[in-house]
């Protein structure tokens, strides 16, 4: 697929920064609300949308706490396109398109696709631990005690 049509669906699929922070939250909690630092499942929403905090450790946290995405230097939208762009192209795109399509430094293009080649290659087979620091094997230990 041509990185224009895939700007595209991208831009049709993610209108705006709600919508991939919307998308993530579906991914990321598919299986349930959980505290990213001790894996309980005793979590509850404050008033601010996406910010959470644990029953038993206490610990405030969001959607993206404890993933590749925390502390991010670019909004989650762009992250998205540059996956879109990385995983859905027949060949690969040139770092200067990249920066062109997402809107963001050369810098921080190469950063962002640093980040997702080293996660990806990182990841096993199971699709639970994508997007996660140290996976959601430590969540089923810590779930049960909870």
């Amino acid at each position: 697929m041509e990185s224009g049509a895939i700007v595209r669906r991208f831009r049709k699929q993610f209108p705006d920064e709600a919508s991939c922070l919307e998308r993530f939250t579906a991914i990321r909690f598919r299986n349930g609300r959980y505290c990213p630092y001790c894996g309980s499942l005793n979590t509850y929403e404050f008033e601010k949308l996406h910010r959470f905090r644990c029953g038993r450790c206490k610990r405030d946290f969001s959607v993206l706490s404890n993933t590749v995405f925390e502390g991010a230097h670019l909004d989650l939208r762009q992250y998205f396109l540059i996956l879109s762009l990385l995983t859905e192209a027949k060949q690969e795109i040139p770092l200067r398109t990249i920066v062109e399509l997402s809107g963001c430094s050369e810098k921080s293009a190469r950063r962002a696709i640093r980040l997702f080649k080293t996660s990806l290659e990182g990841a096993d087979a199971d699709a639970s631990k994508v997007g996660t620091k140290r996976g959601r094997a430590e969540h089923g230990k810590a779930a049960n005690r909870s």
